[in-house]
């Protein structure tokens, strides 16, 4: 079979990286590792989108966006995972500042395996 102009051999297996993905230009601009939640404005406005459960369904911009993998065969955890996320950042959020230990300090870059670990992430936490 060819595959976007590589011949593949019957039984070779295929890979796709999220990371990859995650991070290519010709999809997410030049400006791809800047955090920009306005760059899914457009896709919200589409007639159809779902929330953001649609999104994580291995859609976004162009299929693109696949952080919990895609079709029929997604993780069966998304929406728990989702929820859980949700819940933890909300009561952290209710009950303690967060914020740098100096100002300027470098964020962290998150490692590609499988999936991301970031590095340690130094922050000052306050009580409210």
């Amino acid at each position: 079979a060819e595959v976007s102009g590589y011949s593949l051999a019957a039984g070779t297996t295929v890979l796709i990286s999220p990371y990859l993905m995650h991070r290519d230009a010709k999809v997410w601009g030049a400006d791809v590792d800047s955090f920009k939640p306005e760059r899914w404005e457009a896709w919200q406005s589409k007639e159809g989108y779902g929330g953001f459960m649609t999104l994580l369904s291995g859609l976004g911009p162009n299929g693109s966006y696949l952080p919990f993998g895609g079709g029929p065969r997604n993780c069966i955890g998304t929406g728990f995972a989702m929820m859980e996320a949700m819940l933890v950042v909300a009561a952290v959020l209710q009950r303690y500042q967060l914020s740098p230990p100096s100002p300027g300090a470098p964020f962290p870059q998150p490692k590609p395996l499988i999936t991301l670990r970031p590095e340690a992430v130094p922050l000052r936490i306050s009580p409210r």
